[in-house]
């Protein structure tokens, strides 16, 4: 009978390890749940993921009180014709009070009230190679009724996606499931 030999490692060498294996690991990270349409800001203790190593494979094993919750935030997504990606991405850029070109107007929407995508822009990119945007919204029902109508996004009321993106800086992992 082959015997299992597990090696703990320390913080440090552990943090090493899961950077390489798993990327976009950080201690902030948002996760957009589609099902129940919430972003969520997490902040995760490093300290209560022991890693240890069983047969060259990495084993993590998180404790409960691993990850605490920042923010529980309500969101619209993309429509059935245009869904919002699940899968894990990164945030690229952060602009405050963003312009927004209007493709069916044809023109250029300056930052205010009436922009469509409010008050902050976090991009992410797809699997596709589109870039999608974690974003504000002139348009608040939506989010309140928590709608599936952007072409992809993933809309904020704007007091919320100012308070993400002052949470979050660029590079902060993005998980979007679909449960």
């Amino acid at each position: 009978m082959a015997s299992k030999h597990f090696l703990r490692l320390p913080l440090a060498a552990a943090l090493l390890l899961l950077s390489a294996a798993l990327p976009g690991w950080a201690e902030r990270q948002i996760l957009v749940n589609l099902k129940d349409r919430y972003l969520y800001v997490l902040d995760l203790d490093p300290a209560k993921f022991p890693a240890e190593i069983a047969s060259s494979a990495l084993v993590l094993k998180a404790q409960p009180d691993a990850a605490k919750v920042l923010g529980k935030f309500p969101v619209a997504i993309g429509a059935p014709e245009s869904p919002t990606p699940t899968g894990f991405y990164s945030i690229l850029e952060k602009i405050k009070d963003p312009t927004y070109y209007s493709h069916s107007k044809n023109a250029l929407l300056p930052p205010g009230p009436c922009n469509p995508v409010g008050n902050r822009w976090m991009t992410f990119k797809g699997a596709d190679d589109n870039a999608y945007g974690i974003h504000g919204t002139a348009w608040p029902e939506w989010v309140e009724r928590r709608e599936a109508v952007s072409k992809g996004c993933i809309r904020m009321l704007n007091a919320d996606a100012v308070k993400v993106f002052d949470l979050v800086k660029l590079g902060t992992p993005v998980r979007i499931t679909r449960d």
